[in-house]
């Protein structure tokens, strides 16, 4: 894709109908998501996922990059070349806090469909990284540390200050979503954080306890169900 080396997986529909480009969670890599994709691919959807900078087969320091800019643009490039093998309708897939990437490339790009899967919009529990005196120090010394945050995400101390400006950023200047959008969570909750960084969007809410052991079904269900509705009416 760039000088850099990028590695992806794809799962091909033998009839597909649209296309889902997959961003997986900080501290993950594409492989992960293999039920789902499969899953989707016997839905008549052709599943692309990326290993993020830093993450899976993907160049770059471990769960490190040198800024969140820089992974947006990693995203575009990778939904251009989808874009380049694929005529189909096609939809973003984010998991966990690459949400925030996924919304902050929908500021410039362009998709038929955003799919929000358990989005994380705080980041909680480490506020002496983020607001205190010392945090551009650490920032400045110790920008690669590995931090580990709740559901076992991995993502360097730089990125998490980058997530964490981005998300006040958004609050100051919502987000404008002018596709439709799925959002899977566990709680009602996740309405009034999006209420808060998101301008004119709507979306649609799916509730699933993720900790039950086959909730990756349901997900599955809920996304093929919406991606033929939003489809349906163009």
């Amino acid at each position: 894709m760039t000088g850099d080396h990028f590695f992806y997986r794809s799962w091909r529909s033998s009839a597909p109908e649209a296309v889902v480009i997959l961003l997986h969670e900080f501290g993950e890599d594409g492989g992960k998501y293999e039920e789902h994709a499969r899953a989707l691919a016997e839905g008549n959807i052709t599943v692309y996922a990326l290993d993020m900078r830093g993450h899976g087969e993907s160049s770059g320091d471990r769960y490190h990059a040198e800024s969140l800019d820089r992974l947006v643009r990693d995203l575009e490039i990778f939904v251009n070349f989808v874009k380049s093998k694929e005529s189909l309708p096609r939809f973003i897939l984010s998991k966990g806090y690459s949400s925030i990437i996924a919304l902050k490339y929908m500021e410039r790009g362009s998709t038929e469909g955003l799919i929000l899967l358990y989005p994380q919009l705080k980041i909680e529990d480490i506020d002496h990284y983020l607001d205190s005196f010392r945090a551009k120090l650490y920032d400045i010394l110790l920008g690669k540390k590995i931090l580990t945050l709740r559901n076992d995400v991995k993502i360097s101390l730089h990125l998490v200050r980058d997530l964490a400006k981005q998300l006040k950023h958004f609050r100051r200047k919502k987000v404008e979503i002018k596709v439709p959008m799925l959002v899977i969570s566990e709680t009602s909750e996740i309405k009034e954080q999006l209420d808060a960084i998101i301008k004119y969007g709507e979306f649609s809410l799916k509730k699933i306890d993720q900790t039950d052991e086959m909730s990756w079904a349901e997900e599955v269900r809920s996304i093929i169900e919406w991606i033929n509705s939003v489809t349906d009416k163009k």
